[in-house]
């Protein structure tokens, strides 16, 4: 009977606790009446009408500019990123309790912007959505110098799809997850100890986030010569500004609850919550202005566009989340056809007319909004078919596959065909 009631005491010992946030009592006045919580709202606040006014004038210019929509969809949820993350920021400060559960809303809005850049990208590259995989398969990748391997960019682009949309996945589970553990006590933003959520969760976070960011950085490195003159890098930078900033913020701010000093005039809440808060939404007045430059409007006048959508109808269509929904059935897709070692491209006949298009493909807008977009001026090659396999069953990536056929190629030193 003693050595049980010492076992349980010792077990109750070793059992993990999380520490009592620390308390200052009630909030002292440091200028004036205000509260450093007052300070902050009113200043998050100013920078949240601000990013607000600057993001939705840009969107306005390209909603009555709206004549490439597959582009421009992107565009709208981008730049309107900044203007979410103010008014979260703002919120969170108002009240420090709701913070808890509208900052992963916050970091939701951010893998859902991530995967409309990565589409952006993808657009720039290959506009044609029938023809994209096609496009990617025959680019071919350098293995060995002077050795062509067709089928290997496709593979690098299903690889950058899969990890750029998983975080579109794994990122509402982790809110869920978050605001569940929150609710249940077991979260501990105060504590690293293994036997609470919080330290698992910034974890897999910050797995999930960086896979996906590199993967847009690299699909950008290995595809920036196709992009022609759209300034990819310019744009790509401004978007990945948030995401670095607000990633390394959570992870510094994540560790640093148990590292802090507090005062009568600063509280644990003040310095774990308004501080974070107020920082982005200082950054995001930055960005939002600097989202004027790298995402004109002007690209999308002139001769070179398709015709102007109406204004209401362009935000309905910017806002239908329907192509992130197929991106991550594309994604669930790749995984499971790569699960069972097959393929989920199987190469068809083409014909390509002297414009760089199918001749059966006609989209609703153009699908070469500029005329130097060097991805296109590749391909401008008449009567150009690919070789069909006589098998039902086409063969694996991971073999050799038989290099397409270009009959009457079209050789551009000469001008004539080979």
């Amino acid at each position: 009977m003693l050595l049980d009631r010492e076992i349980g005491h010792h077990a109750t010992k070793a059992a993990p606790t999380c520490a009592p946030t620390p308390s200052t009592g009630p909030p002292a006045v440091i200028v004036g009446k205000l509260t450093s919580q007052h300070l902050f709202l009113l200043i998050t606040a100013l920078c949240a009408i601000i990013t607000l006014i600057s993001s939705l004038s840009l969107i306005l210019m390209h909603l009555r500019r709206y004549t490439v929509p597959p582009e421009q969809r992107q565009i709208v949820r981008i730049v309107f990123t900044p203007a979410f993350f103010a008014i979260t920021s703002c919120l969170s400060i108002l009240s420090y309790k709701a913070g808890f559960y509208i900052q992963p809303v916050q970091n939701l809005y951010e893998a859902y912007a991530l995967g409309s850049m990565f589409y952006l990208l993808v657009q720039f590259t290959a506009p044609e959505d029938k023809m994209r995989e096609h496009h990617f398969y025959h680019l071919g990748s350098k293995l060995e110098p002077g050795q062509q391997v067709p089928g290997g960019n496709l593979f690098r682009f299903n690889w950058a799809w899969i990890m750029v949309f998983q975080y579109t996945v794994v990122k509402p589970i982790l809110v869920i997850a978050q605001d569940a553990s929150i609710a249940a006590g077991t979260y501990c933003a105060t504590s690293r100890n293994i036997h609470f959520a919080h330290i698992w969760i910034v974890i897999f976070d910050s797995i999930s986030s960086a896979l996906a960011v590199v993967a847009v950085f690299r699909f950008y490195a290995r595809c920036k010569k196709m992009m022609g003159d759209r300034k990819p890098l310019t744009k790509l930078l401004c978007f990945k500004a948030i995401v670095f900033l607000c990633w390394i913020q959570s992870i510094i701010f994540g560790f640093l609850p148990s590292h802090l000093s507090y005062s009568a005039k600063t509280s644990y809440d003040d310095l774990n919550f308004g501080v974070p808060n107020l920082i982005i939404g200082l950054e995001m007045v930055i960005i939002s202005l600097c989202m004027h430059f790298a995402y004109k409007s002007s690209e999308y006048k002139g001769d070179h566009v398709g015709p102007r959508m109406g204004i209401f109808r362009a935000a309905a269509h910017a806002i239908n989340p329907s192509d992130l929904i197929r991106g991550i059935v594309r994604m669930v897709k790749l995984i499971t056809f790569r699960s069972n070692n097959a393929t989920p491209y199987a190469p068809v006949e083409t014909s390509w007319p002297q414009n760089g298009r199918r001749a059966d493909v006609q989209p609703s807008y153009p699908s070469q909004p500029h005329a130097q977009n060097a991805a296109y001026a590749m391909n401008q090659q008449p009567q150009v078919q690919t070789q069909v396999y006589p098998s039902a069953q086409p063969p694996r990536m991971t073999g050799q596959v038989p290099p397409p056929i270009y009959p009457n190629q079209y050789d551009p030193r000469r001008g004539n065909a080979a």
